[in-house]
C-alpha cells in the first residue's frame, strides 16, 4: 500500500517539476519540457503530453496525472476529440524522434482518417516497404506520441493487433469504438490531405 506521505510528495513534484526533466521510477519514463495533463472520463485515462518549443514531443496515457493539470493545450485538445468528438488532431505539430524509417510510417498514421484503419501490411506498402509488415509494428511500439500518432487504427490482417500504450488492447478497442460514433455522428471533422484548399 503507498503511503499518504509518498502520494503527497508525487503531487508536489508534478506540480513544481512540471517544467523540468522528470524520471517516474518504475514506470520506464523520462519526460523533458512542460508536462500537462487532462483526465478523459471517455477513456477513464489521464492523457500527459510533454511540449517543447511549441511542439508536442510525448504523449502517454496513464491512470495518474504525470504533470501539471491543464485546461488548455495539447492534452486538453485531446480530450475534446476523445469525450465529445470535438476537433481533429492531426494539426497539432509534433517532434518525432526516431529512425527515418519510423518516421516514415509514423507520418502515414498520421495521414488515417478518424473512424477508418489500415493493417500492417496496408501501411508497410504505403511508405514503400511491402513485405516490411513486422518493422511496422516494431515501429508503433517505439510510438511516444500516442493519438496523435494514432497507432491504434493499424490492426493486423487477422484481428486487433497488439497495443503497446496503457490498458492495451481493451484501450485500443474503446478509442476505437469512440472514433466510429463520433465519425458516424459527424462530429469528427477530417482535413484535405490532397493539398488543395
Amino acid at each position: 500500500m503507498v503511503s499518504r506521505q509518498k502520494l503527497l510528495n508525487l503531487e508536489t513534484r508534478e506540480t513544481v517539476l512540471a517544467r523540468m526533466h522528470l524520471t517516474y521510477p518504475g514506470s520506464g519514463l523520462v519526460l523533458s519540457g512542460e508536462v500537462t495533463s487532462a483526465f478523459s472520463r471517455a477513456l477513464s485515462l489521464y492523457i500527459n503530453c510533454v511540449e517543447s518549443d511549441g511542439f508536442v514531443t510525448e504523449v502517454h496515457l496513464s491512470g495518474k496525472p504525470l504533470g501539471r493539470r491543464s485546461s488548455g493545450g495539447a492534452s486538453s485538445r485531446i480530450v475534446d476529440y476523445m469525450d465529445r468528438g470535438k476537433g481533429d488532431l492531426r494539426d497539432i505539430n509534433v517532434k518525432m524522434s526516431g529512425t527515418e524509417f519510423q518516421k516514415d510510417v509514423w507520418n502515414e498514421i498520421r495521414r488515417i482518417p478518424p473512424g477508418q484503419t489500415l493493417t500492417y501490411g496496408e501501411v508497410a506498402k504505403r511508405v514503400g516497404r511491402p513485405g516490411a509488415a513486422r518493422a511496422v509494428g516494431t515501429a508503433m511500439r517505439c510510438n511516444h506520441l500516442v493519438l496523435l500518432v494514432p497507432c491504434h487504427r493499424v490492426v493486423s490482417a487477422t484481428g486487433p493487433g497488439g497495443y503497446s500504450a496503457h490498458g492495451g488492447l481493451r484501450t485500443k478497442r474503446r478509442i476505437l469504438e469512440l472514433e466510429s460514433m463520433h465519425s458516424s455522428a459527424g462530429l469528427t471533422r477530417s482535413p484535405d490531405l490532397s493539398g488543395k484548399s
